[in-house]
């Protein structure tokens, strides 16, 4: 691997296209939580200690109707994907100081891991460029996060309301994006069937928590289906 020539002026460079997603995100995040009547301090704190995205948007939703611990735990399942992450690059920061790897997995997003994944080979990977690239995208979000909130409070209601309906759409169109095969359609519908049921039931909070876990559990179990249907050979005609 080429990573230990990897410095942070290539983290820079390379992790560019992050910061600018990251701050139009992270901007929408703040006015939307302003729109929630989110206190300020609330807010930043959301951003600096969960930094996760999708989830920030979720607790949005989920707190109002679910209460905070509920909420977290939905958050917790949610991000249990990190683990794998971290799992993935063990092997290549195991040389480091303690204090680096916490840093860096810290900062360990999924837009962090793929690029970083680029970068993996048979060598360990040196400190600099990992932990600017994580450290630098962190910056980003917090930023991003304090601007929007503070442009929240002059914006109008139906600015507001568009903005929150834009990110709905935003990860409809991801979802849609990542739609690649049986699997991942089997995922996505059971997903979207568990949470609409639940809504439409009355109990919004835990149609988010259905959706997770239905589509999770529908996702893991096509394969395995596919592999006992192939085992077991086709039926004789009679």
């Amino acid at each position: 691997m080429n990573s230990p020539l990897l410095s942070s002026r290539d983290a820079w460079r390379d992790g560019l296209p992050i910061i600018a997603a990251y701050l139009a995100v992270s901007a929408t995040f703040g006015v939307v939580a302003d729109a929630a009547h989110w206190p300020l301090v609330d807010t930043l704190l959301c951003s600096a200690l969960v930094y996760a995205g999708s989830t920030q948007f979720i607790l949005l939703s989920a707190i109002p109707v679910m209460g905070p611990g509920p909420a977290a735990l939905l958050g917790l399942v949610a991000n249990l994907r990190h683990l794998a992450y971290g799992t993935a690059v063990a092997p290549y920061v195991a040389t480091w100081g303690a204090t680096m790897q916490a840093r860096f997995g810290f900062g360990l997003t999924d837009e962090v891991f793929a690029l970083v994944s680029s970068r993996l080979g048979p060598s360990p990977m040196a400190p600099p460029y990992a932990v600017r690239l994580s450290g630098q995208s962190y910056a980003a979000w917090l930023v991003g996060t304090a601007v929007g909130a503070g442009l929240g409070v002059g914006l109008p209601t139906f600015l507001t309301t568009g903005i929150a309906f834009g990110v709905t759409a935003l990860f409809v169109a991801l979802l849609v994006g990542a739609v690649r095969g049986m699997q991942d359609g089997v995922a996505a519908v059971t997903g979207a069937a568990a949470a609409l049921g639940m809504a439409t039931a009355g109990h919004t909070g835990l149609g988010i928590l259905a959706g997770v876990l239905g589509g999770a559990t529908a996702g893991y179990a096509v394969p395995r289906l596919a592999r006992t249907r192939d085992a077991c050979g086709p039926r004789p005609h009679r």
